[in-house]
């Protein structure tokens, strides 16, 4: 066996590998420039017509910016402050021929035809004994093709005494039949006879009406070329305060646009900075496919329209600035999502939602018939499925898959369905308001005699190796493949027959689902299993330490738990990806002056656990590291290319302690000690880690966190930002199996079956951190040991086990920690 420690190399072979966690690609004729073929108008008069608008609509928009400052001083006015109402929507217009030049805010043509539209809507409103008094502002914003489709917005102003009274008259079913009403009465006759149909009206935010008046206001159009565009000030790292955008995305027709975020770096608030997009060229409530802040994988963020347009706001408060995004917007034939036929074979075949994985299109319905030859069934696994959510709990109404007669939406595990003949139909629906990453699913023809060949049929649908029969783990989904198990020395036999960690036994969870694990004494005396108080005392609660809840009477289960917290609060933990400045900040980075080099370098990992002390692993002190003058600690780091920033601080070694029962052929007992020669100062950056109790339990599945500077994959190159990836906790029996039997007590098995997430070299001695909640103290499980090569199927990562050293790190401490 290949045995690898996750150090950059054995001390003194001198092997370059060093350091990671690996993270698992004929012109088109111009149009006529006229609005109707009956009317010719003299090229003077229309110079000199669209000079006089142009003024207009900029008094107009001053108008509309002056009132916007004036709001806020007005709403606090007496008991009774007014609050605005916001409408947007739009209308067709017929026998009218669309221009690009109507694309462009800034053209003639825009400004002619939307202060006329505008006069009208006005007209409508404040002639109207109904709405005049509320009304305050209106404004057409966009149009698009299809003859004209015509934009606008409604603004109201209205006291809060006022509202309940005028519930029924400011609904959006009221505003669109008097505007209706009244556009179609008066009609726009002056560049010809054309008239309102299809009017349709939405509720919006106050915030949108700011976007009228604002100048960073642009429409881009795509062509067969993807075109990129960026936030204010992103070339410069930061966008400014206060900023108000929008950029009005445009496709040809009968096209899709696709919006990728390459970048997208955020405050993570989204009441403060966010961008948000719709899909159509209005900001309607209900027409948000997506609202984003925070800081994104770089292309994770992808969107899809379900027409040729969209619009994307962008909003910042006056507090943090980020770098902003970088977007890249491609225009794609329409989707064929109708019926789709499949075949399925003996060979896996798959489908999925339109685009996957970027988000799919709103307004979409999908529907695939599967069929097979006599004799054989359907089976469909979705391996990956994120739907909106349900409206209501356990009720898919809004985005949905349906199969059998069973709906399924928001985000679900992965599952199975099987016909229960020849043919299957599955289909999808997705509505006008908020879309996700669909689903990926395959599918193929079984033999209903012997639906799994060479593995474990679940009930469930699911085929599962044989190998994860039997071991703890539901890998089944109903946990049918964990039961009628004979349980073995280490596992608690439950009354219905299943199999659960002994560790699991009187945790306070129901593991069995038949209540068999928690039917013990709470007055019984304490076991090994129970944390035990200063005072003698027991708890049986499973891990009551740190979690904000005294449980001793004499408190000590809450003593000593400055630790484990971050200033830092990241937006979300991705597997194999950059961390943030600060989201780690018990992470240390230990460099070896080693003989032959001239400066010294990255070599493991550890793990802040007092002022004075830090844990790692043993294997790293071996041979030419057992000398302490040799290594240097470098706290608060994020960057290896920045050793020199003003927040990292350095320290010298003290003292090196490896574990007297070290063995460096099996990693057994691979902990080790280093005391500093002075204490450091704790900043946001610099904290440590809670060490568990001995009895603290960290159960199979549970996702925990590594991190460290090590190769980015097996034999590759080193990080030089700090990485950080989720990997599950495995196991015992399971992790023994695949390692052929080199595993102990003392070591911890975490990682995914699939591969494709482990440490790597370099890693060693760094921190398997997992967090509790509610009370979000992070606790040190492990500590970064061996494996076999790096991020192998079937191979996950060993770590040393703390808890089984924790009664050794408190003696060699002096009881410090």
């Amino acid at each position: 066996m290949d045995k690898d420690s996750r150090n950059g190399r054995p001390i003194g072979t001198g092997d370059e590998g060093q350091v990671f966690i690996m993270g698992t690609n004929n012109q088109s004729r111009r149009p006529d420039r006229r609005w109707t073929t009956k009317q010719t108008v003299s090229l003077v008069s229309v110079v000199s017509a669209i000079i006089v608008i142009i003024i207009l609509t900029s008094v107009a928009v001053w108008y509309f910016a002056g009132y916007l400052q004036e709001k806020a001083e007005e709403s606090h006015e007496g008991n009774d402050e007014k609050v605005p109402r916001v409408y947007t929507g739009y209308f067709k217009l017929k026998d009218m021929e669309f221009v690009p030049e109507l694309e462009s805010r800034s053209s003639m043509a825009f400004n002619q035809l939307s202060w006329e539209i505008h006069k009208k809507i006005k007209n409508a409103f404040t002639s109207s004994s109904a709405f005049a008094s509320y009304y305050n502002v209106s404004a057409v914003t966009a149009f698009s093709q299809g003859s004209v489709l015509v934009y606008y917005m409604v603004m109201f102003q209205v006291k809060k005494s006022d509202l309940e009274l005028l519930q029924s008259l400011l609904s959006v079913d009221i505003i669109r039949e008097f505007l209706m009403s009244e556009l179609t009465r008066d009609r726009m006759t002056n560049h010809g006879v054309f008239v309102p149909s299809s009017l349709t009206i939405y509720s919006s935010d106050e915030k949108t009406a700011l976007l009228i008046q604002s100048s960073c206001s642009k429409t881009i159009r795509v062509g067969s070329s993807p075109v990129q565009f960026t936030s204010p000030g992103f070339e410069n790292d930061q966008y400014p305060p206060n900023s108000e955008c929008q950029w009005f995305l445009r496709g040809s027709p009968g096209k899709q646009l696709q919006l990728n975020f390459q970048v997208f770096e955020l405050e993570d608030d989204c009441s403060q900075d966010f961008v948000e997009v719709f899909d159509m060229l209005i900001p309607a409530k209900n027409k948000s496919i997506s609202l984003e802040c925070g800081k994104q994988q770089p292309g994770s963020l992808s969107l899809t329209s379900s027409s040729n347009m969209l619009l994307l706001i962008f909003f910042t408060g006056n507090q943090h600035n980020f770098r902003g995004f970088k977007a890249k917007m491609t225009q794609l034939p329409a989707s064929k999502c109708g019926n789709v036929d499949l075949e399925a074979v003996e060979e896996e075949k798959n489908f999925t939602t339109p685009f996957f994985p970027s988000h799919y299109p709103p307004n979409t319905q999908c529907v695939w018939k599967i069929q097979v030859k006599a004799g054989k069934r359907i089976r469909v696994v979705f391996s990956r499925f994120e739907l909106e959510e349900p409206v209501e709990e356990d009720v898919c109404i809004k985005d949905y898959l349906e199969v059998l007669g069973t709906r399924y939406c928001a985000e679900q595990a992965i599952f199975a369905v099987r016909s229960v003949g020849q043919t299957l139909e599955v289909r999808f629906h997705s509505d006008d308001f908020l879309t996700s990453r669909g689903f990926l699913a395959e599918y193929v023809a079984f033999d209903p005699d012997n639906p799994c060949p060479g593995k474990f049929a679940c009930r469930s649908g699911l085929c599962v190796p044989t190998i994860r029969r039997c071991d703890t783990w539901n890998d089944c989904g109903d946990n049918s493949d964990e039961l009628d198990c004979n349980c073995r020395s280490n596992e608690f036999t439950c009354g219905n027959r299943n199999c659960i960690e002994s560790s699991k036994y009187c945790n306070g969870h129901d593991d069995c689902g038949d209540g068999s694990d928690e039917a013990c004494n709470a007055g019984s005396t304490c076991t090994d299993k129970d944390f035990k108080c200063l005072d003698g005392d027991c708890v049986k609660k499973i891990n009551p330490e740190c979690d904000n809840q005294p449980d001793c009477s004499d408190n000590t289960d809450e003593e000593n738990c400055d630790c484990g917290m971050r200033v830092y609060q990241p937006t979300r933990v991705v597997g194999g990806q950059d961390a943030e400045k600060g989201e780690f900040p018990w992470q240390v980075s230990l460099h070896l002056q080693e003989y032959h080099a001239s400066h010294p370098t990255h070599t493991c990992g550890a793990s802040i656990i007092s002022e004075r002390w830090l844990v790692s692993a043993s294997h790293c002190f071996q041979e030419g590291g057992k000398d302490p003058k040799l290594w240097k600690a470098y706290f608060g780091l994020h960057s290896q290319n920045a050793l020199d920033d003003e927040e990292v601080v350095r320290h010298d070694i003290k003292r090196i302690i490896t574990h007297g029962s070290y063995n460096s052929w099996t990693y057994d007992f691979d902990i080790a000690l280093l005391e500093l020669e002075s204490p450091i100062r704790y900043t946001y950056q610099i904290r440590p880690i809670c060490l568990p109790a001995m009895t603290h339990n960290f159960p199979v599945g549970k996702s925990c966190t590594i991190t460290g500077w090590g190769s980015t994959k097996e034999r590759g190159p080193a990080a030089r930002v700090l990485q950080k990836a989720d990997v599950n906790i495995m196991n015992d029996t399971l992790c023994k199996k695949l390692m052929d039997g080199d595993t102990t007590h003392r070591m911890l098995c975490a990682g995914f079956l699939e591969g494709g997430i482990d440490a790597c070299q370099g890693d060693s001695g760094g921190p398997l951190v997992c967090v509790e909640l509610p009370s979000g103290h992070w606790f040190l499980a492990g500590v970064v040991s061996w494996g076999e090569g790096c991020a192998r199927a079937n191979k996950p990562g060993l770590y040393t086990r703390v808890t089984t050293v924790r009664s050794w790190i408190y003696t060699n401490t002096d009881n410090e920690v």
